[in-house]
Formats: C-alpha cells, structure tokens, sequence
C-alpha cells in the first residue's frame, strides 16, 4: 500500500515553481487579521516569502493553484499554523492562515491579497 502521508510525485512546491520560472519567491500585498474575540485588523501591508516556511511546513501545489501548508509534525502543547491559498488567472495569490494555541484554541486568521514580486 502506499504511503498516504506523502504528496504525489507530481506536487510541487510554490518556491520550486517560482524559481525554475526565474521569479522571485517573495509575494507583497494587503492583509487583514481577525481575533478570537471577532475583531477585525485595518488592512495592512504584508510581505511573504515561501522560502521561510521550507524548513518546517510542508508545502504542497494542487490543481486549479491551490496551494496548503501545514506543519511537518505536529506537537502535543505547541501552537500550529494552517495555511491555504489560491493562485488567481490575474497572478494574485488569495491566501488564509489559521492560528490555533497550543491548546487547540482558535487565536487569529489572516487573509491576504498578494501579488508575485519580480
């Protein structure tokens, strides 16, 4: 049986991907965060590079552009991030990340609009 834990030999990651097309993998744009408690941030500017997650999440490339980042283990008491997103025909990458304490509270959710920079 195969391992079901692992993406397709196929899947690749978003930072791969970016560089074998000679661009950058560093993403800008405009975000906004809510709190547990529903409060909503003013939109912000915000920056991301995938290279920064390589390390310790696991990043996996879907058809249609979606893209899901999650952690390579998950620890008992340590806090955890969940990501997902979405390359649009305009070259944005619609993008949530969810925040959970180590306890498994929900703490906050970002939401950005992100453009590729070149």
């Amino acid at each position: 049986m195969p391992d079901q834990t692992k993406p397709p030999a196929e899947t690749q990651q978003v930072a791969q991907d970016a560089k074998a097309d000679g661009k950058s993998d560093v993403w800008i744009g405009e975000k906004r965060s809510m709190t547990s408690d529903l409060s909503v941030s003013p939109e912000e500017e915000t920056q991301i590079s995938f290279d920064q997650f390589s390390g310790h999440h696991k990043m996996i490339s879907l058809p249609g552009g979606m893209i899901l980042m999650f952690p390579e283990m998950v620890t008992v008491d340590r806090p955890i991030q969940l990501a997902a997103g979405q390359q649009t025909a305009d070259e944005q990458l619609k993008y949530l990340t969810a925040h959970y304490s180590a306890d498994g509270h929900f703490t906050l959710l970002i939401s950005a609009t992100l453009q590729q920079q070149i």
